[in-house]
């Protein structure tokens, strides 16, 4: 797919962003009062309080019963923050993984600075080779959205960018395997950029049962329509 000049715009805006932000602290607001104070974001890792990381972070804390006492995988998990909230709101082990060594130096620090590093893993891993011996009730990635190839070692790049969906197609071939029966991959997606790595257009064809766990609409910002995508594997519901 080739991509439009209005997709090309949106993401040298957010690369944008991210340069002129460096590395820096804010307070990220989650839902009724409840927060994230002094949430460190490093340059050269993807920030997540402007974007669908945002969005799902929330929508974890709503949705706190579905990991609760259970195991729980951030997949890709760059600052930390969807492992972090569920390791807050109730899961008993999170599992945390990603191919920079940044993002992980990140996520140890926000992980240490909110108290939870006594239930945590870190582990430098390429979605699941890392993690060969873990499994979890939840899963969750917050894959790169658009149809393009990053450019070698540009980390905000590659959060963003994946040529032909082969990051997500290959998630979805190996994710199954990793969950605990019963157990839930959770996904957004910002529709803006595309149906190629869209779960709700392709996940059911890798045998996935596939909800809309939640949408947003938007007229404005720097992503608009959002989608939360639950996904449980068809192998279980049949056993």
């Amino acid at each position: 797919m080739t991509l439009s000049m209005f997709q090309r715009d949106r993401i040298q805006r957010q690369k944008k962003l991210h340069e002129e932000r460096g590395d820096h602290c804010a307070d990220i607001k989650l839902v009724g009062g409840l927060g994230l104070s002094n949430f460190v974001m490093k340059k050269g890792v993807f920030h997540p309080d402007e974007f669908a990381a945002i969005w799902l972070a929330r929508w974890l804390v709503l949705n706190n019963g579905l990991y609760t006492g259970k195991e729980v995988m951030d997949i890709g998990c760059g600052t930390g923050i969807q492992g972090i909230v569920a390791g807050l709101y109730g899961a008993a082990r999170v599992y945390f993984g990603d191919v920079s060594t940044l993002a992980l130096e990140n996520t140890q620090e926000n992980c240490a600075q909110y108290g939870i590093l006594d239930k945590v893993e870190i582990v430098k891993s390429d979605l699941f080779e890392g993690l060969k011996k873990r499994n979890a009730d939840m899963i969750i990635f917050n894959h790169p959205f658009f149809d393009a190839k990053p450019t070698p070692g540009d980390t905000i790049e590659m959060a963003m960018l994946d040529e032909d969906g082969k990051i997500f197609r290959r998630f979805l071939e190996d994710a199954k395997p990793r969950l605990h029966p019963g157990g839930t991959i959770v996904m957004p997606f910002f529709h803006f950029a595309g149906e190629t790595n869209d779960p709700g257009r392709h996940a059911a064809k890798y045998g996935y049962d596939v909800q809309v766990g939640f949408h947003h609409e938007h007229l404005s910002g720097l992503q608009e329509s959002v989608s939360i995508y639950l996904l449980r594997s068809l192998e279980h519901f049949r056993k």
